[in-house]
């Protein structure tokens, strides 16, 4: 037994004690970095429902068997349920790998998949840029010109979201303080009153750029035409865009933790073949025991001496580190990060953009009519039951995939909503520019008074394209 083996023994249960201080007493801003965005407040680490839901995680699992022993003690008695018989191992290598942190695959091509969410994000902000120019386009120039490029809406819309993104932390260290005893009440508490924030924040943009009706509306409903309609629209971009800026950042930090514990098929089967050889502690004779950190594993019998024991601890300490921070993601989402897939992910990124178009849209139409005694409250309820979603009593239980289908849910119908408060899905201007010939009838078939039998027989058979036109001559 080396000197690095020691040293490691002795420091493990320090720092698993120090962990453990740190979850009883909630988690520091530095934990709540690497949290997934869409939770709207840092994750508690308690000894209540956030830890139950993950009960069968294999890095828990590890934690728990291994790392507060001594290697003595586990070479006379092994823990209960960590041995099992070799010729399973080999019927099943990966579940075996994933009980000790490990897992099959290409670290590089996880990355690579992972650039999907960039890309995705980047289209549909594109779609939603010119979409107004496109789908909402006045035939005939407004009295006040409106801009093609929002530089103010974007720059302060991402400012006021940065500003509530930092208060999260500050909100959650509140509501922790006030329910010590109760940290599923300290999260619902944190996450209204981060839910309240960032519709206060989003209330108070359309103050500060000022967004307002045009005095040549004649009346005092947000109409697509006006240029508050393009401000709201810009506005929820901007907060949109830094949203997803921040949360793809976070992505990728989140499976940088997990690049030492990445393995190939090649290196994973010769692993599962040196624990039936018995290179864990003493020969075991066909029994594979799964105690051993990975560190120890990829790399053993290696020898630290002299000045290079400083080194290999704080190697070792930055290992437990990154195996803390895995396995508080895992009590947010219920899986590693690096098994959520891709196209999930994305959604989830997409479903923020649409959330953040429908909910702006309705706060501005509310804001201009002075009518958010009615459509703030749902706003709010809304919001707040989106972002309960996202909390560790929760997630790990629906699982993130059904969380990004509700959100993308209620996105859509948050996006028109909006739209329909400011009349954008509305017939009325359609009828108007047939009215006034700026857009013509299509027309099928023009029959005769005398004919109008015929007519109705060939409106019956459902072979037209455009009206069928009965001409009546007035005499």
């Amino acid at each position: 037994m080396g000197v690095r083996t020691v040293v490691a023994s002795a420091a493990a249960p320090l720092v698993y004690r120090f962990f453990s201080s740190r979850e009883r007493k909630g988690k520091t801003p530095e934990d709540a970095e690497h949290q997934p965005l869409l939770t709207p407040v840092p994750t508690y680490a308690g000894d209540g429902a956030g830890r139950s839901s993950v009960r069968g995680s294999p890095e828990r699992f590890r934690r728990d068997s291994g790392l507060d022993r001594v290697p003595e003690e586990l070479d006379d008695a092994p823990v209960p349920g960590t041995e099992r018989a070799f010729e399973e191992a080999d019927e099943d290598p990966q579940w075996d790998l994933e009980e000790q942190g490990l897992y099959t695959g290409s670290y590089r091509r996880v990355v690579a998949a992972y650039t999907l969410v960039p890309v995705s994000c980047l289209l549909m902000f594109a779609v939603f840029a010119v979409l107004p120019r496109t789908a909402w386009h006045a035939p005939s120039p407004s009295p006040v010109p409106s801009p093609s490029f929002h530089g103010r809406e974007l720059l302060l819309s991402a400012a006021l979201w940065a500003l509530a993104h930092l208060l999260r932390v500050p909100l959650f260290t509140l509501a922790s303080a006030l329910l010590p005893p109760f940290p599923a009440a300290a999260t619902v508490l944190s996450t209204a009153a981060h839910v309240l924030l960032q519709t206060l924040l989003r209330l108070s943009s359309f103050a500060l750029l000022p967004v307002h009706l045009e005095n040549h509306s004649h009346t005092r409903t947000p109409s697509w035409r006006d240029p508050a309609f393009g401000q709201a629209w810009w506005l929820a971009l901007g907060w949109a865009a830094a949203d997803a800026a921040v949360g793809i950042a976070q992505g990728y930090v989140q499976i940088s933790l997990y690049r030492a514990v990445l393995l190939s098929e090649e290196q994973a089967r010769e692993l599962v073949l040196r624990y039936g050889e018995g290179l864990v502690g003493q020969p075991r004779h066909g029994k594979i025991f799964l105690t051993e950190s990975p560190l120890d594993i990829a790399a053993p019998g290696e020898g630290v001496n002299g000045s290079g024991v400083e080194e290999a601890v704080e190697r070792d300490l930055e290992a437990l580190v990154a195996l803390k921070t895995r396995e508080e993601l895992e009590e947010v989402y219920g899986v590693p990060v690096i098994k959520i897939p891709v196209f999930v992910s994305a959604l989830q990124r997409i479903d923020a953009i649409i959330l953040s178009l429908g909910l702006t849209l309705l706060l501005a139409a509310a804001y201009l009519r002075s009518s958010l005694a009615i459509t703030l409250p749902a706003v709010l309820l809304v919001h707040l039951a989106l972002a309960l979603l996202y909390t560790p009593p929760v997630l790990p239980r629906i699982g993130v995939h059904t969380a990004a289908y509700v959100g993308l849910l209620a996105g859509l119908g948050c996006l028109f909503a909006g739209l329909g408060m400011w009349g954008a899905l509305s017939f009325e201007d359609l009828n108007r520019l047939i009215e006034t010939n700026e857009l013509k009838r299509v027309v099928d078939k023009v029959f005769p008074f005398e004919q109008a039998k015929e007519a109705l027989l060939h409106l019956a058979a459902q072979q037209h394209i455009g009206k069928v036109v009965i001409q009546v001559v007035k005499e």
